[in-house]
Order: C-alpha cells, then sequence, then structure tokens
C-alpha cells in the first residue's frame, strides 16, 4: 500500500468523504427552487372537464363535432381549446380560445383559458393582458388570479404574484393549487414557514397533491427540518411508489443527517427504476463511500463510467475511492481521466489532482526502489 502521510492525502482525511463531493460541486445535497423548471413548480389550471373525462382526443373529437352542427358553439370552441392544452397542443388551443371570444367578447373564461395557453408557452405580457381582461370581466372569477399569478412568477415579479394568489384564495377558500401557487412564491422569496403553511394548507383541501408534499419537503430541508421533509418524501413514495424523484429527495436528506444505509436503499430503489441512470449509481456510490465501503463505492462508480464515458465527477470519486483504498494503479488511472474529461470550472481541482497524482507516483517509485534494495 503506498504512503497514505503526503499532506494532501492528509488534508482529505479531515474531512468526510461526502462533504468533498460537496465541496467539489459533484452532488447537489438539496434540492433548490432555482434549479427546477418554471411549470414544475407552480401549477397551470385550466378549465376541468365537467364529467372528468380525461380521454382527449375522444373529447376533442366530441366538441368538434359540436362546432360543425353550431359554429357559433363559443362553449365548445373554449372546452376543446380545454382538451388541447392538457395534451400540450398549445397553438390550437390559442385558435379556439380566440374563436371562443369572437363569437363571445365577454366570455372571462376563455381569456382565462387562453391567457393560460400564453403562461405555458411563456408568452407572459400576452398572459397577462388575458388574465387582466378576464378579472374585469368577471371579478370573482379566482382561476384568473391563480393563472396571472403564475404569468407574474414566471417573470420573477413575485410581490403581484402573491397578491393574485391572495385574490384567488379570497374568492375560492378551497382553492388548493392557488395555497400551493403562493406556497411557492413564498418559497421563491426565501420565505419557507409561510411556503410551508401554504403547502399544509393546500394537503389539508388536497391530500394527494404529491407537488404540495414535494416542495414542503423541500422547505422543511431549507430549515434545517430534515425528519419532517422524510415524512414529505415518504408520502409521495406512498402516492407513487415509482417516483424517481422522490426517493432522490429522500435519499439527500438521508444523507444530510449521515444515514447513509438509508439513502443507499433509495437510491437502489431508484436504479431498479431506471438502471440506466448514471447519477444514481453515481450517488449511491458516495453513500457508500462515506460509510468507507469502498469497494462498493467504486464498483458504483465504474457502473456511472460504463453508461457515461465522459462523467467527470465519477472519475474522480473512484479516484478518490481507490486512493483510499490502496489501489495505487486504478487511483492514478482514474484521476487522468478526471483531468482529461473535467469541465473549466473544475480547474481548481484538477492542479490537486495532478499534484496528487504526481505524490502518489513519488511515493510508489520510492517503494519500489527499497524493495528492490532489500532483495
Amino acid at each position: 500500500m503506498i504512503n497514505m502521510n503526503g499532506s494532501f492525502f492528509r488534508h482529505w482525511q479531515t474531512i468526510p468523504f461526502f462533504i468533498l463531493l460537496l465541496l467539489f460541486g459533484a452532488y447537489d445535497l438539496l434540492k433548490t427552487i432555482s434549479s427546477m423548471p418554471y411549470a414544475q413548480r407552480f401549477s397551470y389550471v385550466g378549465v376541468a372537464h365537467a364529467d372528468g373525462v380525461k380521454e382527449d382526443d375522444k373529447l376533442i373529437e366530441d366538441y368538434t363535432k359540436a362546432i360543425a352542427a353550431n359554429p357559433r358553439d363559443a362553449v365548445s370552441y373554449n372546452n376543446r381549446g380545454v382538451a388541447y392544452i392538457s395534451i400540450g397542443l398549445y397553438d390550437l388551443a390559442i385558435v379556439d380560445y380566440t374563436k371562443a371570444l369572437e363569437i363571445n367578447p365577454k366570455y372571462a373564461e376563455a381569456y382565462s383559458n387562453r391567457g393560460n395557453a400564453y403562461n405555458a408557452k411563456g408568452l407572459y405580457d400576452a398572459a397577462v393582458a388575458d388574465l387582466t381582461r378576464a378579472v374585469e370581466i368577471s371579478p370573482h372569477l379566482a382561476i384568473a388570479y391563480n393563472n396571472r399569478g403564475n404569468a407574474y412568477a414566471a417573470q420573477g415579479l413575485y410581490t403581484p404574484a402573491i397578491e393574485d394568489f391572495n385574490m384567488a384564495i379570497e374568492n375560492d377558500p378551497k382553492y388548493a393549487v392557488a395555497y400551493y401557487n403562493r406556497g411557492c412564491a413564498y418559497y421563491a422569496k426565501g420565505r419557507h414557514g409561510l411556503a410551508i403553511a401554504d403547502y399544509t394548507r393546500a394537503i389539508e383541501i388536497n391530500p394527494n397533491y404529491i407537488h404540495a408534499y414535494t416542495m414542503r419537503g423541500n422547505a422543511y430541508n431549507r430549515e434545517r427540518l430534515y425528519p419532517d421533509a422524510v415524512v414529505d418524501f415518504t408520502k409521495v413514495i406512498a402516492i407513487d411508489s415509482k417516483d424517481a424523484a422522490a426517493y432522490s429527495d429522500r435519499a439527500k436528506t438521508y444523507i444530510v443527517q449521515r444515514l447513509y444505509g438509508m439513502a443507499v436503499l433509495d437510491y437502489t430503489k431508484i436504479i431498479e427504476i431506471n438502471p440506466s441512470n448514471a447519477v444514481s449509481y453515481f450517488n449511491r456510490g458516495v453513500a457508500y463511500a462515506a460509510e468507507s465501503l469502498y469497494s462498493m463505492a467504486i464498483a458504483d462508480f465504474t457502473k456511472a463510467i460504463e453508461i457515461n464515458p465522459v462523467y467527470a465527477e465519477a472519475y474522480y470519486s473512484r479516484a478518490v475511492a481507490c486512493d483510499k483504498a490502496g489501489l495505487t494503479r486504478e487511483a492514478v488511472t482514474s484521476y487522468e481521466s478526471f483531468v482529461k474529461f473535467a469541465p473549466r470550472q473544475y480547474g481548481p481541482t484538477v492542479e490537486l489532482v495532478k499534484k496528487r497524482m504526481n505524490e502518489i507516483k513519488r511515493n510508489y517509485s520510492l517503494r519500489n526502489v527499497t524493495n528492490v534494495n532489500d532483495q
């Protein structure tokens, strides 16, 4: 085994392995709101189908027949637009909402729905204009306030967004989505306590509101209420046992509590759900390494590299694990691969790795010379 007393390696031994990876930037401990797509944070809402039918193609067919029978049927245009938007055909939805408004210029719900479609397309100014018109026509239309709040929030205008979510809730106190969206706006402003309160209210109204449990778990993590976060992520898994993101969120929360074995179980479940996800093998390797189970960690980092041959962080992590396990040649090989594939932002770490490689090679060479002299 190589000499482990070099100053570079001694420094590493004073810090838990997974903290090294965090400092290196290779492992996101907690999901942050800034990394989440806007559509995942805020819930878009259209007009729900009265009969609850989800077969959108059939609905589109039915509304098309109704329009053919009565080309002045504004409601059928509006409802066909709802069916289009539910399957992501926003442009077709906008055409239908526009036609409904040509027939009935006072159709507040059609303005609200078209604004919702503009939101989904990222056309926020157009969305705000339509949604403002909707509340002018119908001042108690909660859904329009909610959707305009989404348009403001998408632009980072959280104060007017919160004001609109307030109005949505005032007009419909059982509006779970508005509570959820206001919670997301508070979260984005760093007001996690208020966010938790709103997510909790949304859950009280809708006990199976997966997004509210997820975001409340994130907010609990921000407040370092890790056991509460675990409870929420566990609830998401109970609702949907195939929700890989919930297992990942829970695993990260376990890791911050140093419950590495629990994290391993969750990453194993993620791998069962999606065996081709390199990041899951990498993360499980981090958990193994944190418990000094280096052979298992190395196997997972190796698997991650097999899936993604340019996975710089996995090469680095495998190198460190090999280094700690005394696998000299393997460590050097992995360090070299890391240097080859490391992105530019890892420049300082690359320089440290180069120093470590020189230290390993020097110590390894001296050991070989001593062995020869002893003979």
